[in-house]
């Protein structure tokens, strides 16, 4: 398994896993102590997602 990071900022990290073919989603709360929070996406669960954020862009351009 190993993990190519596509796009990271200071909360949230974006990778592919190419030993299961999955997105990983990783995100922070940002404390001074971080928790951390890790989705595991098939490309059928991040094709929705994908949708899901792209309908939320649109409505913030209205």
């Amino acid at each position: 398994m190993a993990w190519t990071s596509v796009w990271s900022n200071d909360r949230i990290e974006v990778r592919y896993d190419d030993g299961d073919r999955t997105a990983m989603i990783e995100v922070n709360d940002g404390g001074l102590v971080p928790a951390y929070m890790t989705l595991s996406l098939e490309k059928a669960e991040l094709d929705e997602l994908l949708g899901a954020l792209n309908r939320v862009r649109r409505l913030m351009d209205e």
